[in-house]
């Protein structure tokens, strides 16, 4: 299934992130500061949300030596169900994420605890694996505009509006939204945040990823739990090129039966956007800013039907990047 991520607020979140090669990803301490919210302790659990084990002052620096997930709690940093795997003393204990800080905003420091050892490339023909909290691809530089995100991203739009009869226009404005104009794209070359998807009987943290995908990345990203946002582990799909991430997108649309009733407005993108928004976003707000993309970017121009499939124009002055701050 399409991550159903908070649609547009991926960028900011995976800021630090994105730009990390894996060799200086992998450079980074495991280790985290602990942040009281009163100054005075956290408590370290013997599992995550579970007993309290001990207290550690605040400003302590403790070894993270795996990451995973669990109850939501908040701290200075906000509400996360992120929980550290961390040493105090002689013991193995959990103290939550959003006590903690660590590392580059969006990126995880330690593995996913109980995952099994990854490959440092997954093999050709490779759709199923860990994932990794570095990238497995090597990044492809942020856009300097919108303008230039736009204009690399058409031909691959096109093609996926032939192949799949997903409108262009519908495309053009989720990934303009999901990366803040291709600046960002979840450390995996990922323009529309979908995530790889568990395989439940190899265990934890194996995903799979699809034949158009090149491995997998787990990164801090934010979902809409309980009608608030809420920091998690997202497994994303990573891509060698801008072009697979789109032929993806389209494929995962058309293959999604939840999708289905959106693939009769083909020439209606603005309706189009609307359906497919039901499911892709936990954002509420998701089918408005990427309706509101479509217009105020005219990329209607582009979609192969009713559009006239107008090959990109010469640049324009950009205009101000599509992500809300809040990722």
């Amino acid at each position: 299934m399409v991550v159903r991520s908070l649609g547009g607020v991926i960028a900011a979140a995976l800021l630090g992130a994105a730009l990390l090669t894996p060799s200086a990803a992998l450079a980074q301490s495991a280790k985290g500061t602990v942040l009281s919210p009163d100054g005075t302790t956290v408590k370290a659990r013997l599992s995550p949300g579970g007993a309290v084990a001990a207290k550690v002052r605040h400003g302590s620096r403790l070894r993270i030596t795996c990451q995973t997930s669990g109850p939501i709690a908040s701290g200075r940093s906000g509400a996360s169900n992120i929980w550290n795997r961390v040493i105090v003393g002689d013991q193995r204990l959990y103290v939550a994420d959003a006590l903690m800080r660590s590392g580059e905003p969006g990126v995880l420091v330690a593995k996913l605890c109980g995952a099994p050892a990854i490959d440092p490339l997954p093999a050709p023909g490779d759709t199923t694996g860990a994932c990794g909290i570095t990238s497995p691809v090597a990044q492809i530089p942020p856009f300097p505009s919108r303008a230039a995100f736009i204009r690399a991203a058409v031909p691959g739009a096109q093609q996926s509006d032939r192949q799949t009869q997903v409108p262009a226009s519908v495309t053009l404005a989720q990934a303009i939204l999901e990366t803040g104009s291709g600046t960002i794209a979840a450390g995996a070359n990922n323009y529309f945040g979908i995530k790889a998807t568990a395989v439940a009987e190899e265990g934890d943290g194996v995903y799979q990823w699809g034949v158009n995908g090149m491995g997998c990345v787990l990164r801090k990203t934010q979902e809409v739990i309980g009608g608030r946002s809420v920091t998690t582990i997202g497994a994303f799909r990573a891509y060698r090129t801008l072009d697979a991430s789109i032929e993806d997108h389209g494929a995962r649309l058309l293959a999604n039966p939840v999708y289905k009733g959106a693939f009769q407005y083909t020439e209606e993108p603005e309706k189009f956007a609307r359906v497919i928004a039901r499911y892709y976003a936990t954002d509420p707000a998701y089918a408005s800013k990427v309706v509101s993309l479509m217009r105020g970017e005219k990329l209607t121009r582009y979609d192969v039907k009713g559009g006239g499939a107008a090959a990109p124009g010469p640049a324009e002055a950009p205009s101000s990047g599509g992500a809300s701050p809040s990722r």
